[in-house]
């Protein structure tokens, strides 16, 4: 068969990044429909990022291969504290040890602890 290889760039150990075509067919978006393969964040770079995306939202619609058992992510809303509440707490340290080890107890349970 005859093929194209479109190089766009070479990596840091010189390696080509590009495409490959056969019959004027772009391999990568062909293996990402078939569910055989997924995009990789760095092809936001490339020119067929959108077509690469497309081509994978239409194979994890239709559960192809990789995509067999996928779910979509359930949003989860996180509320956070506006501030963060600090709890701090009177300590004695009662023992420290060479390998950086300490033991400490309350202050308010101090004389608990004695009886």
């Amino acid at each position: 068969r005859e093929v194209e290889v479109d190089v766009e760039a070479m990596d840091k150990a010189g390696n080509f990044i590009g495409w490959l075509f056969v019959d004027n067919t772009n391999l990568s978006i062909s293996l990402v429909e078939a569910g055989l393969s997924q995009v990789h964040f760095t092809a936001e770079r490339s020119s067929f990022y959108q077509q690469l995306t497309q081509a994978e939202e239409q194979a994890k619609s239709k559960k192809l291969k990789l995509w067999a058992n996928y779910e979509e992510p359930k949003h989860v809303v996180v509320v956070e504290e506006t501030e963060r509440k600090c709890n701090y707490k009177k300590v004695i340290v009662t023992e420290t040890m060479q390998s950086l080890s300490f033991w400490a107890q309350h202050v308010e349970s101090g004389g608990q602890l004695e009886k």
